[in-house]
């Protein structure tokens, strides 16, 4: 061993540090044995190190507890990193925001806040009305801004320390008084001799059992408590579950060896190198001018461009400058007070450590103080530093984790440029140069989706005229947003008529930006990056469909004839222009044959190449070229002459590739392989959920219900509205809910599930992609002419709405006119599925369905107020596991059924009395559930009790072999509710 230290450079911590002292001590044949087994070893030089080896802490293991506390030594970390000395700690801000939701400290917030920031409103205020000669300290108004609101949250709902590591929920002062308790007879036990050492060891030995069993009970509490504060709140459940839900998901985070302080530097090297313009063109567009040389500062919003200017600015009068700003301003506060309640919560903050949360109580207030503050920096063309400065966060996407290129930077940026941003949206969509028709992303009243079925369309289309299907290359753009030439926005926008004011604000909120990589609370140095728009920034979207806008009529040029046609703006007297590209942001799909195609990737790649960004061609597929082989899914030509490729490299041919998330085949959309696709992922969030609570020893099933319709429902819906499903494949989908389903209840692989979807009111999944297609037709039919959508659906003869999709029995029982709203239309599905569910229940000869109620109602044995016990032997009996197999019955005169149970000699005969009188052909006990009173308000009823031991006999006589303990008051709960309301 000391050949391997040396020849890796490590030290032994043990030796100079705790010489001689064992870390493991245990017993063999009734003699002590210690040994040094844990062990720290470095490389590092290390200042001020000290070990500690508790020997007298009762840890249940024979091992000690080591604890090593040092500092660096500056020499060390000079030599290890040049750069890592430069990055800085920066841990977040946290405040109790839970206690925003009590009135008292919501108020006193709001006060306080409206006392703190009159000074700064009227300093606004007088620097936009009354304009000095120089642009004012706006950074210096930002950080008072913050420190206002800093101080009227600790003032408020105080601030909020980080929990240690090894914090608990469930730890209890009694815990905490048990574990010293144990721990004292240890060390007794350690310091003791003779006699006594046998006492204190007994003594030690009972310490540990009663502490081990109070952290279960404790545990078993703390869980029980929460799994019930969930039940009343759904929306609490939601947030709730999303967040164990994302602990519980792997994901790599970026490391180094060296340590957090070294990842970043390194990530940040990476990403400088991606945003340092290499790829740019030596013949760009001119750069936007300089906002100084067009006098500033600028007028308010919605007055001219250049009402003010430095040497006027004394001579203006204050109430013709103050009407300028007025609420039609897209900085009104009428406007900002409404996009600060759009705001998204839960989300991560800027350099700034402020979120939504903190903001929407004091929307009212704040709302005209940003009005005053946008309209400065609008005035001046200049927003804060803070606004500027992106904390990019490194998200893992596959690979090699340890590859800086492996991960997509997301940018952390402050709430107020998220709103600024928003406050623009509505000006920037009005004055871009029209979009292109094939482009669907991120654009209002389209979504991938119909970008998928245009697909679809046009791979139809092109068959019906030429008769073979058409070749597809989709197309992936290397670090697409990242290689953005922030130029080409500008002058599309220059030249699309964008003002200077608003035009001089946009360049400098992205071309103005610092970078810095965030990661495990370390900051790297910031950087400035030459392209690139941030992603996570709400306005890049639109700025990056700008930049690529060009790209579908470039490959216009060289149309196949068989493609499809529209009119150019969905005009019918417009010119018809050939679709045969379709651009969903940065996914490309170009359609057409395969010489076409090969023209259209030459035309790609000198597009790319004049704009400065570059295709990826490992990412790209080509679908359907007629010399790729079916055998294989991912090989490439092997003729020069016909082989389509970018840069001189092959594109992959592919029988099968999933565009948007939905599964493409050569001709169209494959509905089996969207079954496929979808299961692994579905039955991996639904282990996730089993895990967290979503089981039948966690949530309620009611709640386990909502929480699968929630969470892991959707991720197969998706695509499910625009698919044309067979018998077979509508087989598959119900097998996937139900495998989802049985997993709620902990049933066997072929367990029925029709009770539990009838007594929680789920749908199955035929009904459920009946209201997924209707609702998609119906807002197909509204959407608006020049959607690509709407052009196709009016210019084919034959479409997969009309032939199919409108073919569907919910949505031909639409009444005329359709359902004009939302609620309207969910009241019509209600009513349609509570006559099937009426229909089914009455005429099913399935002895369990028949006894539920014939109602689409959730069953009160789901919500009405039991324990766990009573509430898992109603679930039982209703899903037929009481009384399970028929084996022999412990009574010896019949075997277990529920016929057998109205005389076995075992159940006490005046129970069967106690419950209300059936009719014929009724079982007691399903009649009784089934007379429950719906509401949670009911009262309960006086056989209540009767029903409940009823039930227990009953699983005394399956069970036998297990003990249960009799409740001496069974439903006392109920009971004790209803006395309580009465009272």
């Amino acid at each position: 061993m000391a050949r391997w230290l040396a020849d890796r450079s490590l030290t032994v911590l043990n030796g100079p540090l705790a010489h001689g002292i064992p870390t493991w001590v245990g017993f063999r044949d009734d003699r002590e044995m210690s040994s040094i087994i844990d062990m720290f070893l470095t490389n590092a030089s290390l200042l001020s190190p000290r070990l500690d080896i508790a020997s007298d802490l009762s840890l249940g293991s024979d091992h000690r507890l080591l604890t090593l506390s040092f500092s660096f030594a500056q020499s060390s970390a000079s030599e290890s990193s040049t750069d890592t000395s430069n990055a800085t700690v920066h841990p977040r801000r946290l405040w109790n925001l839970s206690r925003l939701g009590e009135p008292d400290p919501c108020q006193l917030y709001q006060d306080t806040f409206r006392s703190s920031s009159a000074p700064l409103l009227s300093q606004l205020k007088r620097l936009v009305q009354h304009p000095p000669s120089s642009r004012p300290p706006i950074d210096d108004l930002n950080a008072s801004l913050n420190n206002i609101i800093y101080r009227s949250l600790d003032s408020s709902v105080g601030d909020r320390p980080p929990r240690p590591s090894h914090w608990k929920k469930y730890w209890t002062q009694q815990l905490q008084d048990a574990a010293e308790y144990r721990n004292r007879c240890y060390r007794r036990w350690r310091r003791a001799f003779g006699i006594d050492k046998v006492y204190w060891w007994h003594q030690h030995q009972q310490a540990n059992v009663s502490f081990r069993q109070a952290v279960i009970d404790a545990k078993r509490l703390s869980w029980q408590t929460f799994c019930k504060s969930l039940e009343s709140d759904f929306s609490k459940a939601t947030a709730k579950v999303k967040q164990l839900k994302r602990r519980h998901q792997t994901s790599a985070s970026f490391t180094h060896p060296d340590g957090p302080a070294t990842a970043v530097e390194v990530m940040a090297r990476h990403l400088a190198s991606v945003y340092d313009g290499h790829l740019l063109p030596s013949v760009r567009p001119p750069a936007p001018p300089d906002p100084s040389s067009l006098g500033l500062p600028f007028g308010p919003p919605g007055s001219s461009p250049l009402v003010v200017s430095p040497g006027a600015a004394a001579h203006t009068p204050s109430s013709t400058t103050h009407s300028t700003h007025s609420n039609t301003s897209i900085f009104s506060p009428a406007t900002l007070a409404l996009l600060i309640g759009q705001l998204p919560t839960r989300k991560a903050p800027g350099a700034d450590h402020i979120k939504a949360e903190m903001l929407k109580p004091i929307s009212t207030d704040l709302s005209f103080l940003l009005s005053w503050f946008f309209t400065l920096c609008y005035q001046w063309s200049y927003v804060p530093s803070l606004w500027r400065h992106a904390q990019v966060y490194p998200i893992f996407k596959k690979g090699d984790s340890s590859l800086p290129s492996n991960y997509r930077p997301i940018s952390l940026t402050s709430v107020f440029r998220k709103l600024l941003e928003l406050s623009l949206s509505p000006w920037l969509s009005s004055v871009s140069p029209p979009l292109d028709l094939a482009q669907g992303g991120f654009r209002p009243r389209r979504s991938a989706l119909d970008q998928a079925l245009c697909l679809h369309e046009l791979i139809q289309s092109y068959y019906r005229r030429s008769h073979r299907f058409p070749v597809v290359a989709f197309l992936d753009i290397k670090s697409a947003y990242d290689t953005v030439d922030r130029r080409v926005i500008w002058d599309a926008l220059s030249r699309s008529g964008a003002s200077s004011p608003f035009l001089s604000l946009l360049v400098h909120l992205f071309d103005d930006v610092s970078v810095s990589v965030l990661v495990s609370d370390h900051s790297s140095v910031p950087f400035s990056p030459v392209t690139g728009v941030l992603q996570g920034s709400v306005l890049s979207p639109h700025l990056y469909s700008v930049y690529i806008n060009t790209l579908p009529a470039l490959l216009r040029q060289v149309a196949a004839p068989a493609t499809h046609l529209v009119p150019s703006s969905g005009s019918a007297d417009a010119g018809m222009v050939p679709v045969n590209s379709l651009l969903f942001a940065d996914d490309v799909a170009v359609i057409g044959s395969a010489k076409s195609v090969k023209e259209m990737l030459k035309l790609c790649q000198e597009h790319s190449l004049s704009l400065g960004y570059r295709w990826n061609p490992t990412k790209c597929a080509v679908l359907n070229h007629p010399q790729s082989s079916s055998s294989s899914s991912s090989s490439t030509l092997p003729s020069s002459s016909g082989r389509l490729q970018l840069y001189d490299t092959p594109l992959p041919l592919v029988d099968e590739f999933v565009y948007l998330g939905v599964p493409f085949v050569k001709s169209g959309l494959s509905a089996p392989s969207l079954v496929s696709l979808r299961s692994p992922g579905v039955l991996k969030v639904m282990a996730i959920l089993n895990k967290i609570g979503v089981n039948r020893q966690g949530f309620s099933l009611l709640l386990c219900s909502r929480l699968y319709a929630t969470f892991a429902r959707p991720k197969f819906e998706y695509g499910l509205a625009i698919s044309r499903l067979t018998a077979t494949d509508l087989k598959s989908i119900e097998n996937l809910q139900d495998r989802c389903l049985r997993l709620l209840v902990g049933g066997h692989r072929t367990s029925s599930t029709t009770i539990i979807k009838h007594i929680t009111t789920l749908p199955s999944m035929r009904h459920r992609i009946d209201v997924l297609i209707t609702r998609y037709c119906l807002r197909a039919r509204s959407l608006p002419s020049s959607c690509l959508l709407s052009l196709l659906s009016t210019t084919l003869p034959v479409s997969r709405i009309k032939v199919h999709l409108e073919k569907n029995p919910l949505f031909m029982a639409l009444p005329s006119p359709a359902p004009s709203s939302d609620t309207r239309l969910k009241t019509f599905f209600r009513q349609y599925r509570e006559r099937q569910v009426t229909s089914l229940v009455t005429s099913t000869t399935q002895v369990l369905l028949r006894a539920c109620r014939p109602a689409l109602v959730v069953d009160p044995i789901l919500y009405v107020p039991a324990t766990r016990a009573e509430r898992s032997l109603l679930v039982r009996w209703r899903l037929g596991w009481l009384p399970g197999k028929p084996e022999d019955c412990p009574c010896g005169h019949d075997r277990r059924s529920r016929r057998h149970f109205l005389e076995c000699d075992l159940i006490p005969s005046f129970l069967w009395s106690d419950l209300p009188r059936c009719p014929p052909g009724s079982y007691p006990i399903d009649f009784a559930l089934s007379s429950l009173p719906l509401g949670r308000s009911a009262r309960c009823p006086p056989w209540w009790s009767s029903l409940l031991l009823m039930l227990w006999h009953i699983q005394r006589l399956c069970r036998p072999d297990r003990y249960y303990p009799i409740d001496s008051s069974p439903g006392a709960l109920w009971y004790s509710r209803s006395s309580a309301r009465s009272d």
